[in-house]
């Protein structure tokens, strides 16, 4: 299991860089932030950004937060230190919105059964409206998702003024247990299984198997998702 991981599940920040938030910004944009795009440039160093995308800054702990931030302004050509906002200054946005069409991005590096993408999404939508609640006519909020255990979870992120788009789908095959795992030959899954959740049962009791009991084999450079398997948190 622990070789399924290095070699396939590990996604450290230079695979992320080439593989995952490029797609991601493709995905964005073609899920319908690219309609809202507006590039304008600076005529003498010939640099282009779009000046009415913003990047929401969460206060979000361990590093990967500010790693997703700072590649996908890369990728989106947003400008880090005037188009980054909190959730304390969401009027920014919707300043910005009655002026031209905005859209907010929030990202994220991983969503495993979708819960906390849903919820960054209820938090923003309630505090956009909170502030106008016809903010979905000049404002698109974005969720992205870097790698995505369930895809329609992250496709299901959609609604009035919302879309969700996701990097890459993390394979079935990256579970350790599961119909599309191939990561245990057949007579040993349920040994297998028992000696997960007996070790998951020690480390972590509320979910031996790793959240939403998936199993996962993935890991990042500086964390791993709670959806791993505990063996490897």
């Amino acid at each position: 299991l622990l070789k399924k991981l290095r070699y396939e599940g590990f996604f450290d920040s230079r695979r992320m860089e080439r593989e995952v938030w490029p797609a991601l910004k493709d995905s964005l944009l073609k899920a319908g932030a690219g309609a809202y795009q507006q590039l304008t440039g600076d005529t003498v160093r010939g640099r282009k950004f779009r000046e009415n995308f913003f990047l929401l800054q969460r206060d979000k702990g361990g590093s990967s937060a500010d790693t997703a931030n700072r590649q996908m302004a890369a990728l989106l050509k947003i400008k880090k230190k005037a188009n980054f906002v909190t959730m304390q200054r969401l009027d920014r946005v919707i300043e910005a919105g009655r002026k031209r069409p905005s859209v907010l991005v929030a990202v994220d590096d991983f969503a495993g059964t979708g819960d906390q993408a849903t919820e960054l999404r209820d938090d923003i939508v309630s505090a956009l409206t909170e502030i106008d609640p016809a903010w979905p006519e000049r404002t698109l909020l974005a969720i992205g998702v870097g790698l995505a255990m369930v895809p329609e979870a992250v496709d299901a992120l959609t609604a009035d003024g919302v879309i969700g788009a996701y990097g890459m789908a993390v394979s079935p095959s990256l579970r350790a247990l599961g119909p599309d795992s191939d990561s245990l030959a057949e007579e040993l899954t349920e040994r297998g299984q028992d000696l997960l959740e007996t070790f998951g049962r020690q480390l972590y009791g509320k979910a031996p198997l790793g959240f939403g009991g998936q199993s996962l084999l993935v890991s990042f450079g500086d964390n791993c998702p709670n959806n791993t398997l505990p063996v490897f948190w």
